[in-house]
Formats: structure tokens, sequence, C-alpha cells
């Protein structure tokens, strides 16, 4: 964890021993999928201590890296580490935010899961802009969605064979759309651990919103605000769920 690494209470005396930041307000992508929301809840409150307020703006996971690389948009709330290799204007900040299970969903074809290979043989269906899942099915017969709801909806229709998604946002799917067919299948392919990304026109936040992060993730707050906010989505779609009924 970030926090064996990097000492606390130096954490917060570098944070501190800074000039004051001059944003007071940032904008951050985000979308509607359990990740990019559970994130958001976190980093409202991260940067609400540091004295800065959070602005959602709705993009495309794909969009979004381009607008945050360009300054269009000020930061991306969850993202796998490494893009900074690509995209050189982004600065990831160091405390994970979100650690999530990336599955396999599947609908009637059989399949004995041992890894990404496994999936080579079939028709895979993944998100737009996802890194995890664009490198881990690379070179293999991929359709690309823009959403988890045309994921699903092909999985379920059997157009393409298995899709790939986080644990979380499958089974959120799955309810959501009342799924007769999709089962998720284990083990998980990997853990992804996912990062907040700044644009480089705002290095000068960095060590502060690092420190904030720290702490929150040092009193278990950030554990609790995820909980919290999974825990809504669930019920929301089971209520919406039974609505239909």
């Amino acid at each position: 964890m970030f926090l064996k690494n990097f000492p606390f209470a130096g954490l917060l005396v570098a944070a501190l021993a800074g000039p004051v930041c001059a944003a007071e307000e940032i904008r951050i992508a985000t979308g509607h999928g359990a990740i990019s929301q559970t994130a958001l809840s976190v980093l409202h409150e991260a940067y609400r201590r540091i004295g800065i307020t959070v602005y959602d703006t709705a993009t495309r996971a794909d969009q979004s890296l381009l607008d945050a690389n360009r300054g269009e948009l000020d930061g991306l709330p969850a993202r796998v580490a490494g893009l900074e290799l690509k995209y050189p204007n982004l600065i990831r900040v160091p405390v994970a935010v979100v650690t999530v299970d990336a599955m396999v969903f599947g609908n009637r074809t059989p399949l004995a899961l041992h890894g990404w290979e496994s999936l080579r043989p079939y028709r895979i269906g993944i998100l737009k802009g996802v890194q995890y899942a664009e490198d881990g099915t690379r070179g293999m017969k991929v359709d690309v969605f823009a959403d988890n709801t045309q994921l699903f909806t092909k999985l379920e229709s059997e157009e393409i064979d298995f899709a790939v998604a986080t644990r979380i946002e499958g089974v959120l799917k799955m309810r959501e759309l009342r799924t007769r067919k999709v089962t998720m299948l284990e083990p998980p392919l990997a853990k992804v651990v996912l990062y907040h990304y700044l644009n480089a026109s705002h290095r000068d936040l960095v060590p502060k919103i690092t420190a904030s992060l720290a702490a929150m993730e040092h009193e278990g707050r950030m554990r609790h605000i995820l909980q919290q906010t999974l825990a809504r989505m669930l019920e929301e779609t089971r209520a919406s769920g039974t609505k239909k009924q």
C-alpha cells in the first residue's frame, strides 16, 4: 500500500509546507459506471478537505482521456497506472482510489477460464477506452461498445461470446437488464488498481491531494465511502427492478 512506502506524517508536512493552491474548483470526467461514480465520491471529499470543489463533467471514457490530456478537463477519476506514458500531459496521483476485479461474463458458451488467453478463440466484447480490457484482449476478436448496456445486451442476445467488465459493474448491469442467459465466471482475470489523474497544469495540487487521499485511506474513510456508494447503487438497481415487475 502507498502508506507503507511514504510515511503518513511526511505526506502531511510536504502538503502543508507548499503554497496555497490557486485552483478553487476542478472539472473531473465522469460517466454513469459504478467505478467512476465510486471514485468520484472519494474525490469529492478528498478535494473538499483541501478547499477545492469538484465538478463532474459527463464524457465518454475514450474522449475523456483526450480531453484531460489537452487540458480541456482537469482530471480523470479512476484509471490504470501507466497512462502518463501515452498521455504525457497527465500526472498520476500515487494513492490508489479503487481496486476492482476484472471479470469474464458469458452466456451459454462453455469456457474453462485460465487467464486472458482463454478468451482468444472467441468473440469478446469490451468497453471503448477501458485500458485494462484493451490490453488484455489485444490481438483477439474484439467488439468495442460505448457503454455497459450495449455490452451486456449484445452478450444476452449471443451476438458476442463473452464480455469483460468489472465485477460490480457487471452485477449491477445484469440486475438492471434482468438478464437470463448471462453469468459471471470465476476466478477474476486480474485485480485492477485505479488511480486519479490530473492534467499537468495542476501539478501543484498533486502533493496536497496525495496527502488528502492518504489521510482518508489511513482513517478507513475511503473504504467506508466506497462501500456506502456501492450499497446505494445496488439498492437503486434492486428498487428499479421491483418497479418494472
